[in-house]
């Protein structure tokens, strides 16, 4: 059977996540949305975050997808690459948050599908209140909310953050894709 998750408890450096944050803010932020075959909804009812985009062609990337790699033993999934690095911050002046959601489209019509999810821990858990990272039907790894922390998981479970009330959550997510799932 395979696992629900892929998990490493402060993977990376308190260094390295405040690398990663600097590296994350020097690029353009927009508000975060949902989007569907037929654009975007919800963006303040579903999601309440601010995104940047960082190129996978980047030390970030080829970092995550070491760490795709490494999890991928466990999962076996057929996974090509990365496609989007999003650097997100979950505010509590907005009450930041993502509802419950899974990260493929299952009526999409492209080539690939999302495989697997990551996301990474990169503020300290005293920086914020709220802002707990949880799949559904699934107890949260001890240290899930430590700094540096990693979690991959297949993209078609259901997760969410719920609201930041307090302070801001900022983290790292992408994707793997692959063909078409069977």
């Amino acid at each position: 059977m395979r696992p629900q998750y892929w998990f490493s408890r402060a993977h990376l450096s308190a260094e390295d996540c405040d690398k990663i944050i600097t590296f994350g803010e020097s690029y353009p932020s927009q508000d975060g949305t949902v989007g569907l075959n037929d654009g975007n909804f919800g963006v303040n009812d579903m999601r309440r975050s601010i995104v940047r985009w960082l190129p996978r062609q980047s030390d970030v990337g080829h970092m995550m997808m070491q760490l795709f790699t490494h999890a991928n033993r466990d999962f076996a999934f057929d996974c090509a690459e990365i496609y989007n690095i999003q650097f997100t911050e979950y505010r509590g002046d907005n009450s930041g948050h993502y509802d419950w959601h899974a990260d493929v489209s299952w009526g999409a019509d492209a080539q690939y599908d999302r495989k697997l999810s990551m996301s990474i821990q990169l503020s300290d858990p005293d920086e914020y209140r709220g802002g707990d990272f949880e799949l559904r039907n699934s107890n949260p790894p001890e240290g899930l909310p430590d700094r540096g922390s990693v979690i991959i998981f297949p993209a078609y479970l259901l997760h969410r953050v719920t609201p930041v009330t307090a302070g801001i959550r900022r983290s790292l997510v992408t994707w793997i894709e692959g063909p078409r799932w069977r």
